[in-house]
């Protein structure tokens, strides 16, 4: 058990994760969260001593990250006490006890990590009556994964018990050295460059029919639309793959991407998809994040009917799985991809399924019954999310709400459908026979404009103030200059995703005021970042940095 901070190398998930995160600090994009109704006599006490040992047991749940110079380092904490939070309802009337109960689980399952700081775990118990309680889970998705749950559950079960779990948790440093000798054995630069030639000549930004600009959207808000198929529509899903000796994941990614087609009117598609990377036996019970992102390109050229289709997607998920080596963010940097404020690089959609079995949670003399928390946040403009529970088929079109109208992705829904139908039917159909008319779409936004690169000249100019000298000083550091003319884009001199996150981190250290990847892009010249940062407050003040720093320079 570590006692004092031990540093280590972020593995490649925590990486991702962290990357992903800083896009927009303050919010709860990658929050995860799990709550159990409670009933029986509670031991309040042991719970909170069971929380504490089980954060103390795994160093991803107290592990911390800093920047030191191009690189991420994972710093795990000594063990904390009183993580788990009391929140005494007993007093209110029953009906006011619920709406309190609803209102504050929803506030906290929402509020945003601090991955500098931590806590990266937050527990919070409800008292709501005697006999009856509420158990609330939030975790950061950098420490957390599905492959996770089971652990976790399992574990505090065990230490509410006052008994250890039988099996030793291996330390976060042990854990990435795991990862990193998986992955010694991959030709990186090979399979880049498979990647490169899977990609060549793909749309950076899938033409989905938007019923608003993304010029028009902000923020992560996330709605979702759930479906579950029939008993008669799984069975039939079931046939389906052994008939066509598939898995149900690529048969259901054949109806999303078959759907995407016909609702966009394209017929070249790139989507991603989830890879799990627990492949050695010794990460079973580790808690952290084993996941990443990688995109599935399929063109429906020459493909005539269902069984066809799901074909080209088989051989397609084959090729994804023997080349998942490869991290996102390298892949986004080895294809200069173009990023666009507000539009995820490579692929905008995503589709999931798992086969949940999920572990209930055994407290000594208390019932506990899981409930859902829907967080209303989305990671991408949209994703088709499908779990088995057993023999049932259920899911949920998750999409952002500032690009789409309920409406739109109820009938989005019912395209997805009718084509699981279609595919899982015992004889193929054509897909001409499937088709539907394209859905309208707002005009594409146009690109904006790439900042003019500055004249030719010796002399740089001075920026204008404190704020954009620092800000332009941020930017030469990054870039490995001596000095960056302020009028110059970040990307014109080979800035790239990565380099504008760890930009963003050093300029919310130096000047006190978040700033996050998203406004590199918004504003990639040291002027305009500037003037963008005038406005906003650091956290102690009352007053825009601007004003801060003025009266700052005015007493020097």
């Amino acid at each position: 058990m570590t006692s004092s901070p031990v540093r280590y190398r972020a593995t490649t998930g925590q990486w991702q994760m962290w990357l992903a995160h800083q896009d927009d600090p303050t919010a709860a994009t990658y929050n995860i969260a799990y709550g159990w109704r409670l009933s029986g006599d509670l031991d309040a006490g042991a719970l909170s001593a069971a929380v504490d040992a089980l954060v103390a047991r795994h160093d991803t749940l107290r592990t911390t990250f800093d920047v030191s110079g191009d690189a991420l380092e994972a710093v795990v904490g000594p063990p904390p006490t009183g993580v788990l939070q009391l929140h005494d309802l007993t007093s209110l009337p029953p009906d006011s006890a619920r709406a309190r109960l609803a209102a504050d689980t929803d506030r906290l399952a929402h509020e945003p990590f601090d991955l500098d700081h931590g806590p990266v775990l937050r527990a919070h118990l409800f008292l709501i009556c005697p006999g009856a309680a509420f158990l609330l889970l939030c975790v950061h998705h950098v420490a957390f994964d599905s492959g996770s749950e089971p652990a976790l559950v399992r574990d505090l079960s065990t230490l509410y018990r006052g008994q250890n779990p039988t099996r030793p948790a291996r330390p976060g440093p042990e854990v990435a050295a795991l990862v990193r000798d998986a992955a010694a054995g991959i030709d990186t630069s090979a399979a880049l460059t498979h990647w490169r030639g899977v990609l060549a000549g793909a749309s950076p930004c899938t033409p989905l029919p938007l019923d608003r600009r993304r010029e028009q959207a902000c923020g992560d808000h996330g709605g979702r639309v759930p479906f579950v198929l029939a008993a008669d529509e799984a069975h039939a899903v079931r046939d389906a793959c052994r008939r066509l000796r598939v898995t149900p994941f690529v048969l259901l990614l054949a109806a999303h991407v078959f759907t995407l087609s016909t609702w966009s009117g394209e017929s070249d598609l790139v989507t991603g998809v989830p890879v799990m990377h627990r492949d050695d036996a010794d990460l079973e019970d580790v808690v952290g994040t084993f996941v990443s992102s990688l995109p599935v390109r399929i063109r429906l050229d020459g493909v005539t009917d269902t069984d066809a289709l799901v074909a080209r997607v088989r051989d397609v998920v084959i090729d994804l799985m023997q080349h998942r080596g490869v991290a996102l963010p390298d892949l986004v940097r080895e294809l200069a991809a173009d990023r666009l404020p507000g539009v995820h690089p490579i692929f905008q959609s995503m589709f999931s399924f798992s086969t949940v079995d999920r572990p209930a949670l055994r407290l000594a003399q208390v019932s506990a019954t899981a409930q859902p928390i829907l967080l209303r946040s989305a990671k991408f403009d949209l994703t088709v999310e499908v779990e088995q529970h057993g023999t049932t088929l259920r899911g949920a079109v998750e999409y952002h709400r500032g690009l789409f109208d309920e409406a739109t992705i109820e009938a989005l829904r019912a395209r997805l459908l009718r084509a699981v139908r279609a595919i899982a039917a015992e004889r193929p159909t054509g897909l001409a026979e499937l088709a539907e008319p394209a859905a309208a779409r707002v005009a594409a936004p146009a690109r904006p404009a790439a900042p003019a690169a500055p004249p030719a000249s010796d002399t740089v100019p001075e920026p204008a103030d404190p704020i954009e000298t620092s800000v332009a000083a941020a930017f030469a550091q990054a870039l490995g200059l001596d000095r960056l003319d302020p009028a110059t884009a970040f990307f014109h001199e080979g800035g790239d995703s990565l380099a504008a996150a760890l930009l963003a981190v050093r300029l919310t250290r130096q000047l006190g005021v978040q700033v996050s990847a998203k406004d590199v892009f918004r504003a990639p010249t040291a002027t305009a970042l500037a003037a963008l940062l005038r406005t906003r407050r650091p956290a102690t003040a009352r007053e825009p940095i601007a004003a801060v720093q003025t009266r700052q320079e005015a007493r020097r």
